[in-house]
């Protein structure tokens, strides 16, 4: 499996949301649905990439 497919991104919100993925732009389109259905708020994807953190693993 290439190094890149184990890569994994999460990003955490003060609410307690919680997104973890391989793929980025999931993360960022889940994100941003969920910070404007749940704090009526905009963010950018840029925004939502500067909040990722490395993912865990889950076994």
């Amino acid at each position: 499996m290439p190094s890149n497919m184990m890569d994994m991104k999460m990003v955490q919100c003060d609410c307690g949301f919680m997104m973890q993925s391989h793929n980025e732009n999931e993360i960022v389109k889940m994100t941003q649905m969920h910070v404007k259905d749940t704090h009526q708020q905009d963010m950018s994807a840029r925004e939502v990439k500067g909040m990722m953190k490395p993912g865990m693993m889950m076994k």
